[in-house]
């Protein structure tokens, strides 16, 4: 906005013009920013929308016009209370106590060394993903790319002194919240890799007196399945039950919630409730790179 109070992240995708999120800063700011974003984009002939928006100002995009519906859940790990005592978290002991035992090693370098690391990091990468048989991601999601992975600290698993797993690591000032974006292992990391140093990750941030851990989103989870439910609602639970062969929903939500999280509602905002299929669309090619990202 015109005071630097506040911002958002958007691209763009056929005719929508896509926020990534809520605006971010000033409450004041914020509301003012989703009203400015909409005219914006009214200017230049396309729709706006806002991805992976939480429930505080939902009434502030209905007042604008906008339809919401919910995408998903973020699973939100309250630090004070993780630990790893008692019969509940002994997998997660036992973790822990097995790689360390085998060799494995979690550290945290912070941005200012990264820069060497990187080509370690970069081999990591392209393993991981010539061996996922995948394209790099964009928008929601991370990406490997040097400019970008040098403005964070990273998360590290070595075994003996070799790299084997690793993640940037996004954070607040406030420390109100922490999580980590892209994550990458090794084709000889072997299975729990991931829990390893998700647990060190999550302890690492309640020592560092962070408030959250975010572990992201879980897609098409927590809809309504009534009879008098929306739409799409009925939809997204049909996709969540049946689409296993195309995506692990079901699995991924579980993954996350053996780390005993808070779920809390993310939505998609959007002018008329026709063109959410056409939204939807033109995510998946912002995801995939196939769009302008601002």
């Amino acid at each position: 906005n015109e005071n630097s109070s506040a911002f958002l992240m958007y691209g763009i995708s056929g005719n929508s013009w896509m926020s990534m999120g809520d605006p971010i800063g000033d409450p004041k700011g914020i509301i003012e920013l989703i009203w400015q974003f909409k005219e914006h984009s009214y200017r230049f002939g396309g729709k706006p929308a806002f991805y992976e928006i939480g429930s505080k100002f939902l009434n502030f995009y209905i007042e604008l016009g906008f339809t919401f519906f919910k995408f998903g859940e973020e699973a939100i790990v309250p630090l004070e209370s993780f630990n790893l005592e008692g019969k509940k978290n002994q997998d997660f002991r036992s973790a822990m106590n097995k790689f360390t035992r085998n060799g494995y090693t979690f550290e945290i370098i912070g941005k200012e060394n990264i820069t060497p690391v990187l080509p370690e990091l970069k081999k990591v990468s392209d393993e991981w993903m010539k061996e996922k048989k995948i394209r790099e991601k964009y928008f929601s999601l991370g990406n490997f790319n040097e400019i970008y992975l040098a403005n964070f600290d990273h998360a590290i698993v070595r075994k003996e002194t070799k790299i084997v797993a690793f993640s940037n690591i996004l954070k607040t000032s406030m420390k109100d919240e922490i999580t980590i974006d892209m994550m990458r292992h090794t084709n000889l990391a072997p299975n729990g890799i991931m829990d390893y140093l998700f647990i060190n990750m999550i302890l690492y941030a309640k020592q560092n007196g962070y408030v959250n851990f975010s572990l992201g989103l879980s897609p098409l989870s927590g809809l309504s399945n009534s009879q008098i439910s929306p739409i799409w609602n009925r939809i997204g639970n049909m996709v969540y039950s049946f689409g296993e062969n195309f995506y692990n929903f079901q699995g991924l939500r579980n993954y996350k919630n053996k780390f005993n999280p808070v779920w809390k509602p993310k939505f998609i905002a959007v002018l008329g409730g026709f063109t959410l299929p056409f939204v939807l669309k033109d995510i998946g090619n912002l995801i995939s790179g196939g769009a302008i990202k601002k």
